[in-house]
């Protein structure tokens, strides 16, 4: 009987904090660039050993085990960035040729396979405020971009890195180069833009699963709901017949 208590009562915890993230998700519908969160629920078991010593697994109800991000569309490349405003990233290859791009679809790249950078889908570097190459993970789960910088470590207490953002005197000066990179030229000078801000460049796609979105949390959170009370019913029940256990008489 006392199992039942504590069976039910790790349920409606559970649901609580279930509840708690979908609340957040309906909270940052419109917020770009926002992935949707997921409570991962796991199962507690009890231990007990019956008369012949046989060791059997009973449940004593569930846990929230962790709080995942779910992934991006297949089509969408989570190292995407884009500027805010008219500005170029600052690239740099292996010999140090230095040249510029609006291009922000960036992926991880490695030249001894252990440490990666932040680079271009032709091996350039992508370089930060200060001129160097910026260290990223392969996991995408843990490149986060927030206030115009970059977490690498999932935003998870790590220094944030700003890219390197600047303008040009006059673009139409500047030499281009094959795949669409520019260099500066003595008409066309390169300055550091501070007023420009680094963002994700998926915004927009993610934007147009909003509305899939908010149907998807609601459906959610009318489950969660049920769980909850059907949980409190539980516990309720449990106490109802522990009290007519109680009243017995013999």
């Amino acid at each position: 009987m006392i199992q039942a208590f504590y069976t039910a009562s790790a349920g409606i915890r559970a649901q609580q904090k279930n509840m708690d993230v979908i609340a957040h998700n309906i909270a940052n519908i419109n917020t770009p660039g926002y992935r949707v969160k997921r409570a991962e629920f796991s199962e507690l078991l009890n231990t007990i050993a019956d008369r012949q010593d046989d060791v059997l697994n009973t449940g004593y109800g569930v846990a929230v085990s962790s709080i995942s991000t779910m992934p991006l569309p297949g089509h969408v490349n989570p190292f995407g960035l884009a500027i805010d405003n008219d500005g170029y990233f600052v690239i740099e290859n292996d010999q140090g040729f230095r040249s510029y791009t609006k291009n922000g679809n960036f992926r991880p790249v490695t030249q001894d396979g252990v440490n990666y950078f932040l680079g271009t889908e032709n091996g350039e570097y992508v370089l930060d405020e200060n001129f160097n190459m910026i260290p990223v993970s392969q996991n995408p789960d843990m490149f986060v971009v927030h206030d115009g910088q970059i977490y690498n470590a999932g935003q998870n207490g790590e220094a944030p890195i700003k890219p390197a953002i600047v303008r040009f005197d006059d673009d139409a000066q500047l030499e281009v180069l094959s795949g669409g990179n520019v260099l500066n030229t003595k008409d066309s000078q390169p300055h550091i833009d501070t007023s420009s801000r680094v963002t994700v460049n998926y915004s927009d796609e993610l934007s147009a699963l909003a509305a899939d979105n908010y149907l998807s949390e609601m459906s959610r959170m009318v489950q969660t709901q049920m769980a909850y009370r059907i949980n409190s019913r539980v516990l309720q029940t449990a106490d109802e017949m522990r009290g007519m256990a109680n009243r017995l008489r013999y």
